[in-house]
């Protein structure tokens, strides 16, 4: 929930987590630099995808594609892996 607030308050989200078996590995190795560790990002957007689900736009250091789309559920993972505690902070100019 807080996430979603901070994102329609138009700020951006740090998030902690690990991206192995959230995102990560749907990814090639042509798109994505494969890690499986904790590590930050930056949650830019909330976004719908094709079916109306939620999703979001991330920069990921590790992604060599750019912005990716990850799902809710692929946030979920990624923030509840390795025990990362849903930790962020909201951020904004």
């Amino acid at each position: 929930k807080a996430l979603n607030s901070a994102l329609d308050s138009d700020k951006q989200v740090v998030l902690f987590g690990n991206p192995a078996g959230a995102y990560g590995n749907r990814l090639s190795s042509g798109q994505y630099a494969h890690y499986n560790g904790l590590h930050f990002i930056l949650v830019a957007e909330k976004t719908k995808d094709s079916a109306g689900k939620p999703s979001y736009i991330v920069n990921d250091s590790r992604s060599r594609k750019g912005s990716i789309t990850v799902s809710e559920t692929e946030l979920n993972r990624y923030m509840l892996r390795d025990n990362a505690g849903r930790t962020g902070i909201a951020v904004w100019a």
